[in-house]
């Protein structure tokens, strides 16, 4: 019947609207209802590496990948929401690899040297038990790299405590194994201003740019022993 056809061709329909891309280095990472969502989406992800401190200065921000949000024609059920597209451009897809064990390996090295925690480790192998490895075993590696790299260099102004120097004396009122400290000496302090390029929060370069003294340190002084026990007997014994 006719009711019948029109059932049956409605249901085969595919309904299209539009959408706005999130199109990393020219692939689509994230499709949202609205351009202005799309741009929210990408200044929220590069406000989670401004700095948090009082004591930090924004100087540069920019992200390493080319970005372009675009208009496309989409299914409905292909929009996504804010969430998801950070949570996708902020942990990025699965990597794995495997890793087979070598001579003197341990599971905290092998994690460590591949920038994974133990954890990690143990959730990509199932079968470990414990902490046994053994030589010539094959281990998954799996971990998430972020879609987009965030670049910023802040200024980062601190206060270090500079350790006193240390002089020593000699004496020959000690014994040789013996040594005090004859004054004890005082730490100093200095303002310093760095530059700090960081790679999604993570510090990956620091230079000086200013040191300030604002107190010098004093001298810690120690006075070591040099007497020895004799090594001959010097008189006679009755």
């Amino acid at each position: 019947s006719r009711a019948k056809a029109e059932a049956k061709l409605e249901n085969m329909l595919t309904y299209i609207t539009s959408g706005w891309a999130i199109k990393v280095d020219g692939k689509t990472v994230a499709i949202l209802e609205t351009d202005s969502e799309a741009s929210d989406v990408l200044n929220e992800f590069q406000a989670r590496y401004h700095p948090s401190s009082a004591n930090r200065t924004l100087l540069s921000l920019s992200i390493v990948e080319d970005v372009e949000i675009e208009r496309v024609a989409v299914e409905p059920e292909q929009l996504g929401t804010r969430e998801q597209a950070l949570a996708i451009m902020g942990t990025g897809q699965k990597n794995t690899h495997s890793y087979r064990v070598r001579s003197g390996d341990t599971l905290g090295g092998i994690a460590r040297s591949n920038n994974v925690t133990v954890s990690q480790l143990r959730q990509a192998n199932p079968s470990l038990s414990g902490d046994i490895i053994h030589v010539g075993q094959e281990l998954n590696l799996a971990s998430n790299s972020p879609i987009l790299h965030v670049r910023t260099v802040e200024e980062l102004r601190v206060t270090e405590s500079i350790s006193p120097p240390v002089h020593t004396n000699y004496s020959n009122s000690l014994w040789y194994y013996q040594s005090q400290v004859t004054e004890s000496g005082a730490a100093g302090s200095r303002d310093v201003v760095y530059r700090v390029e960081l790679l999604n929060g993570i510090e990956q370069k620091r230079t000086t740019q200013r040191v300030d003294i604002t107190k010098q340190p004093v001298t810690k002084v120690i006075t070591k022993g040099t007497a020895q026990w004799p090594s001959r007997a010097t008189g006679l014994f009755r």
